[in-house]
């Protein structure tokens, strides 16, 4: 069984901590997601005797994208490779873009799993990070995506 991940190298902002490859610019990012359709239609012979079990979307921050890019990647994946119908896909999001309305279109996508990137609820450890929540947010949204489960 195989997986692939998928890096979203965008962010709002640079967290303190951060050691991977991002931007805060999403000038390119129709470039990048063209490019990553390209990638997948590319490197599908890689996996071709492989299932795939897993579907990671990593960063930066995946859940900046709209949930129509993830569908369509989704998408694209699908069509290149054996995926079971059983996949794990999972979304690396953190809390202060999970609004009401992306919670309820990633629950009407193929996303079924969300890595919700919360680092603290301590408001000085947020800040000496440089994340881009605050701890009341933060418990607001783990409190309406229960209700979407």
């Amino acid at each position: 069984m195989s997986g692939i991940y998928i890096h979203i190298p965008f962010c709002k902002k640079a967290c303190h901590y951060c050691d991977f490859h991002f931007s805060t610019s999403f000038k390119y990012k129709g470039e990048m997601i063209k490019a990553l359709h390209n990638e997948i239609l590319i490197r599908k012979d890689e996996l071709k005797n492989e299932k795939i079990e897993s579907i990671y979307f990593g960063g930066g921050t995946p859940s900046l994208l709209s949930t129509s890019d993830i569908n369509s990647l989704i998408l694209s994946i699908h069509d290149n490779y054996n995926v079971l119908d059983s996949v794990e896909v999972t979304l690396e999001a953190n809390p202060d873009d999970l609004t009401e309305q992306k919670i309820v279109e990633l629950s009407n996508s193929r996303v079924n799993r969300l890595s919700i990137g919360v680092q603290s609820f301590f408001k000085q450890d947020l800040v000496l990070m440089n994340r881009s929540h605050t701890v009341s947010y933060t418990h607001l949204r783990a409190h309406e995506t229960l209700r979407y489960l």
